[in-house]
Order: structure tokens, then sequence, then C-alpha cells
């Protein structure tokens, strides 16, 4: 399997670019008023064509949910839940430390220099906090930083699986079956509002969006001939559709909805399936260093871009730099810091984590 997830990395990266475009070049666009000779491009020859959703960032996301479920599936099987736990926290939370803290530099340090920060409106201790934690999409008011909803998603889905470390290696379909019914319960009881659930709408699109990397958990088990294909298959495709009719019952019209560019949800469903399982067939030998090292800061990428790609933007806007020019350069910016951040705080942590797990006493036979 390690040519395979090496190339599923790689496309980890792809998906990280998909949203650092959505945001640098639309979403900021969008919100000074204003467009660029590339993003019309973008528009007219990619996203219009293909119906695209949101410019290629919820693209981005699905397929970084189907990574997740895959990888996380691979590396969950020859752990422990102690080791399980300590590789994930090490591996979200100490990234996501930085990626605050930049952020509230930012805030306090471009509008002393007359750029503001349009998007981020900041909040109470109390809400950093709770970003750091990832509780505030839980909780109403604003969000610190609104690209970690999707890590609510994956720390949903490292419970599951974390609850079903014990019995997976011997039951591995059996132990997804029951994650897939624990998580489609409570989707049910979001949806028919049981109990005053969910306490935000961004909640409920959290919980039902953990379906998608359960169906990445499901390709794993088959690809990996954990499972019988069949089975396998059939439970990944109950749980997609599962997604969409939990989905569509709670906003209705959401699949087939358009925002951004004339693209719809369910494509970006069916395009990062098709993808997915056409990156695995393939699985070339080895991947050029570069889509190998962007796969590597990826994580870092996801968290940073907004808040270094915007405050970039902000600047080249005040000195009158051609938008198309810009987007280009804050991606640049963007990409640098992704690579400062891995290998000043991932690298480091994730050797932390190694280290830790190295103290521990072994059992006694």
């Amino acid at each position: 399997m390690r040519g395979q997830i090496s190339f599923i990395h790689v496309l980890r990266g792809v998906a990280a670019l998909l949203v650092v475009w959505a945001h640098l070049s639309a979403y900021w666009l969008f919100t000074v008023g204003e467009t660029s000779a590339i993003q019309d491009l973008w528009r007219t020859a990619v996203a219009e064509p293909l119906h695209v959703h949101q410019d290629g960032g919820y693209l981005g996301v699905v397929l970084f949910f189907l990574i997740s479920g895959y990888i996380v599936t691979h590396a969950s099987l020859s752990e422990t839940g102690t080791s399980f736990v300590t590789k994930r926290v090490l591996r979200i939370f100490p990234p996501l430390a930085l990626a605050l803290a930049v952020l509230w530099s930012l805030m306090h340090l471009m509008p002393a220099l007359g750029v503001p920060m349009p998007v981020f409106p900041g909040g109470t201790p109390s809400r950093w906090v709770q970003s750091l934690l990832l509780v505030d999409f839980l909780t109403p008011g604003t969000h610190v930083l609104s690209v970690t909803w999707t890590l609510a998603s994956e720390m949903l889905f490292y419970a599951m699986v974390l609850a079903a470390i014990a019995v997976q290696r011997t039951r591995p379909l059996a132990s997804t079956g029951t994650m897939a019914v624990a998580w489609a319960l409570a989707c049910w009881l979001v949806v028919e509002s049981a109990f005053g659930l969910p306490p935000t709408r961004e909640a409920a699109g959290i919980l039902m969006l953990v379906g998608v990397l359960l169906v990445g958990r499901c390709i794993y088990l088959v690809h990996a001939r954990l499972t019988a294909p069949a089975p396998g298959i059939g439970l990944a495709a109950v749980v997609g559709v599962l997604v969409a009719v939990f989905q569509e019952v709670y906003s209705p019209g959401f699949l087939l909805g358009k925002a951004g560019t004339a693209g719809e949800p369910v494509y970006a469903y069916l395009t990062a399936l098709v993808v997915f399982v056409g990156m695995l067939w393939w699985s070339p030998s080895r991947a050029a260093r570069p889509f190998a090292r962007l796969g590597d800061i990826s994580y870092s990428l996801y968290l940073l871009h907004m808040p270094v790609g915007f405050a970039t933007l902000g600047v080249l806007h005040r000195l009158d730099v051609p938008s198309s020019a810009a987007t280009l350069l804050a991606i640049v910016t963007s990409l640098a810091a992704a690579h400062v951040s891995y290998r000043l705080v991932e690298q480091p942590s994730q050797r932390a984590a190694r280290a830790l797990l190295r103290r521990r006493p072994l059992p006694v036979g």
C-alpha cells in the first residue's frame, strides 16, 4: 500500500490548492467587488464547463475528506488507542495554534499599517479558545478562522475510529457498519431537530459530512482487501446516498444549488469520487518532488492561506497591483508560510509524538 498512500498524499496537496484558489481568487475578488483576467479565464474555461461548485473549494474539501477517511483508517489499523490519540492531537493542534497566532498578529498589525483584514471578525478571548479547541461551530457567534469547520468533522470521525479501534482489525467491515449506523442516527436526530439539535446550522453540516470520511474508509477496506468488494462498495454507496438525502432534507435544493460559479455540489461529490478512485487505480511508482512537497505542507497551507494570503492581497490591493498578479503572489506567500510552519511546527510535533510513544513501557506478555 505504501506507493498508493504516497500518491493519495500528493492528491491532498492538489485538494489544498483548490481551496486556496477558491479563497484567494474568487472569494477575495467578491469581497473587494472586482474581477481579474485569470479568474475570468478559470470561470469560462474550467468552472462553468465542468460545473465546479464554489470555484473548486467544495471539491477540494470533499477530496480532503475522502483522503482522510482512507489514510486515517490505514494508520489506525496499526495503532493502539493511546498512539492514535497522541499522533492525532500532535498532528492537528500545534499547526492550528500557530495559524491562530499568525491571524491574531495580522489582525492587529495590518490595520495599523492601513490595510484592513475584511473577512476576519475576530472575537472575545473565549471565542479564540473555542476556535483552538474546534468547538466554536457548535455555539452561536462569529468564527475566528472559518476554514476550521472541516477539522471539526475530522474530530468527529477520529472519535468514531477511536471507539472502534479495539475491534476493527478483526471485524473491519462490521465496525465500519456500526460507525455508519451511529452517524446516520445522529444525522436523523439533527434533521428531525430532536432534543433541540443542532446548536448551530454549521454543526449540522459538519456532522453530515462525516459521511464522506466514512466513504473514504469503505474504499480503503475494499482497496486493501480487508473486505469483499460487494459489501464494502455497497456500504460506501449507502453512506454516500444518505449524505445526499440528509443534506437535501435539511437544506432543500442544496445539491443542485449554485454558489460562486455555475457548479452544483452534486458534481463536486461525483468529481471527487472519480478523481480519488482514479488515483488509486493509477498509482504510478513515484511522484515528482514538488507535488510530494505540496502534500507535505497541505495542512499548514490549508490553515494559513487565508490569514497570510488575505494580508498579502490587502497590501497589493493598496499598491494597485493588478488582481491577477496579486492572486499569484498571495498564493506564493501562502506556500512559503506553509513551508515554514511545516518545518518549524509540524515536523517537530510529529517527532515529539513518536518520542512520547517510544517512552511508554511495553505491556507485559
